[in-house]
């Protein structure tokens, strides 16, 4: 057998579209090449239709443009409809990166896919999707608390339950919030980059299946982020959230934030429990001692 025989198939990728993918990713060809583990002279070759990537490095690309893999062999560019990002409310101390803008749009679109294909399971299973209930509704200017109250009992999630919870396990609470949250039709999911854009979670607000997404922080943060992200869609309020604003900023979104902030506060350690478990002192005191609030985290699983 000589050595032409012994040759692998070219794969028929589309340089063009391989271009396309990198270029939508505002990509240079070094920043590809370091994520693909080659050279930027290569990545140019690939699109300029010298040589062809190996099935293997075809994949990779695919992961680092966020595009699927099988579109490399489309005949043309495919046309995509995108939405536009929901509003930013993470606050930064620079100007946005519109680079961060379009991994975050493409976070965003992703859960938006997630939620097109559960849409289209229930109809394949001829069961219409799941509504919110009509008491999962708040405006900024309710009660944190007393609406805090109303959704743990949508959820049918007291708070014994939580604080019941083994030392050991205190770790499960996101994955119980998550189990209680999807049951009312909203679609929980988890995207380990948000951090990297300083965001925290994400809320697409639609109906059926709104869309709640959350980081890859610690567990005591992931439940925060959860419960604030369902502040969100109780609001009707699409958003990304990240670092808390202070109290002292104009920028928009500061009274939704807030209110989220203060529902998920109410949520995962409402008042009433509170005191049952340290009473109210007559006046404010002069400091809170760090083994106190240990000791409240330790029994509200924080």
């Amino acid at each position: 057998m000589n050595a032409d025989a012994r040759k692998r198939p070219r794969l028929p990728i589309n340089r063009a579209v391989l271009k396309w993918a990198r270029k939508r990713r505002e990509l240079s060809p070094a920043e590809a090449a370091k994520a693909v583990g080659t050279t930027a002279s290569k990545i140019e070759a690939w699109e300029d239709g010298e040589s062809v990537p190996t099935v293997r490095q075809a994949r990779k690309l695919a992961e680092t443009y966020r595009r699927p893999f099988i579109e490399f062999f489309l005949d043309k560019e495919p046309e995509l409809q995108e939405s536009a990002l929901v509003p930013d409310y993470r606050l930064r101390r620079s100007a946005p990166d519109p680079r961060e803008s379009r991994e975050l749009r493409d976070i965003q679109s992703w859960a938006e896919e997630q939620r097109l294909n559960a849409i289209d399971l229930f109809e394949a299973l001829g069961i219409p999707p799941p509504l919110l209930p009509v008491r999962l509704k708040a405006t900024t200017r309710d009660d944190p608390e007393a609406i805090a109250a109303t959704v743990r009992n949508v959820l049918e999630f007291p708070i014994d339950q939580q604080t019941k919870i083994p030392a050991g396990q205190r770790d499960d609470l996101p994955k119980i919030l998550r189990t209680k949250i999807e049951a009312l039709g909203i679609l929980v999911l988890k995207e380990s980059t948000l951090q990297k854009y300083d965001a925290r979670g994400l809320c697409v607000m639609a109906q059926p299946l709104p869309i709640l997404v959350f980081g890859n922080e610690a567990p005591a943060g992931q439940a925060f982020t959860i419960v604030h992200e369902l502040g969100h869609i109780v609001l009707q309020a699409s958003g990304i959230s990240g670092t808390a604003l202070p109290r002292e900023t104009s920028r928009p979104g500061k009274e939704i934030e807030t209110w989220c902030d203060n529902f998920t506060g109410a949520f995962l350690i409402p008042s009433d429990a509170l005191s049952d478990i340290r009473p109210t002192p007559e006046r404010p005191l002069a400091k809170i001692e760090a083994a106190d609030l240990a000791e409240l985290a330790k029994a509200f699983k924080v």
